[in-house]
């Protein structure tokens, strides 16, 4: 028991050490991303560090295993470069005494990826994406209406805003298009107006409409104290929808996207479990000189892993129904191959 409680102490420390330096590093990743990406060209300064935050689970699901993986190593390793561990198996430690702590840490670390892949990732995603669109939507309005005319998406209108003034227009010019099944086209004048809280609609003031009929040769002209003028514009879905659904969505849904989308964060979760067995019998080392290749060879199982697993769930369309039981079939045949490891 005590060397098991050290020996989970040792390597809690590493892996908590390992997974806030792989946090901070993705972050500052995320930053650079967010201040040159165009997606986010729109977003106000204030928003960036609610993205950020939101941004977390998403890494957690990344980094979770490659800091238990790095933490065992550097842990186990270091207890076997200082001939601690040779010490223990001289007071009669047996080595699965190395594997069931693995597995314990494998265990908590499997909680925490379950709970952040059920509930919090899809929640934070969700988030995400309403703000991302909102913000987007709301600034590209602002931002490309000023002096300068534009179109409509049904290219039935053309308008022009002289000036942008927070939520209010200055000088506002409306071109109403003639249509084959409509017998009239107008102009419509406004001095001001602003946008709605959702912009989606402009209300304009104190407006002045030109209408000229093909049947009528005198312009009919019409002066209105209120004038709603409706926007179309598409949003940016930057997220897809399929990562915004909850564990149970996905277990109730019939849908070959949401089972792959199910299995896929089931395979997360073992994947923990394949990490802490694969781990001990490449921690082992006696001299310093191979620590780091014995430090490079599990990473590079992991990215193996990882990568084959992380493609067949995106290119699910390309490979056929089935993929399900591919990915389960390379993470047992991982699992297997970390149990051979330790026989």
């Amino acid at each position: 028991m005590i060397f098991f409680q050290y020996l989970l102490k040792e390597s809690f420390k590493k892996q908590i050490s390992v997974f806030f330096v792989l946090k901070i590093i993705f972050l500052i990743q995320k930053i650079i991303y967010i201040l040159t990406s165009t997606n986010y060209k729109n977003i106000s300064s204030n928003l960036i560090i609610i993205l950020l935050g939101l941004f977390i689970p998403h890494i957690i699901q990344i980094i979770l295993p490659l800091s238990l993986l790095l933490g065992i190593l550097i842990s186990y390793g270091k207890l076997y470069t200082n001939s601690e561990i040779i010490v223990m198996y001289s007071c009669g430690m047996n080595k699965k005494i190395l594997i069931f702590t693995s597995l314990v840490l494998s265990f908590f670390s499997a909680i925490l990826m379950m709970i952040n892949v059920m509930y919090i990732l899809p929640s934070s995603i969700s988030f995400q994406k309403k703000i991302l669109n909102e913000e987007n939507f709301n600034s590209s309005i602002i931002n490309s209406f000023e002096n300068r005319f534009q179109e409509t998406k049904d290219k039935k209108i053309i308008f022009f805003i002289e000036d942008i003034n927070g939520e209010q227009l200055n000088n506002l010019f409306i071109i109403q298009k003639k249509e084959i099944n409509k017998i009239s086209e107008s102009i419509i004048i406004s001095n001001f107006g602003f946008f709605c809280k959702d912009k989606k609609k402009i209300i304009l003031k104190n407006v002045t409409r030109y209408e000229k009929s093909r049947f009528h040769n005198p312009i009919n002209i019409t002066h209105l104290n209120e004038y709603i003028f409706f926007l179309h514009q598409k949003k940016n879905n930057f997220i897809s929808q399929i990562e915004e659904k909850k564990f149970i969505e996905l277990w109730k849904n019939n849908d070959i996207e949401s089972k792959i989308e199910f299995h896929w964060r089931l395979i997360l979760v073992f994947s923990l479990f394949i990490i802490g067995i694969m781990t001990v019998p490449l921690s082992e080392t006696h001299f310093r000189k191979e620590k780091i290749l014995k430090t490079i060879i599990p990473v590079l199982l992991f990215l193996i892993f990882f990568i084959l697993e992380n493609l067949l769930h995106i290119h699910f369309n390309q490979y056929g129904i089935n993929i399900i039981f591919i990915m389960w079939i390379i993470s047992f045949i991982f699992f297997f191959i970390s149990i051979m490891m330790n026989c």
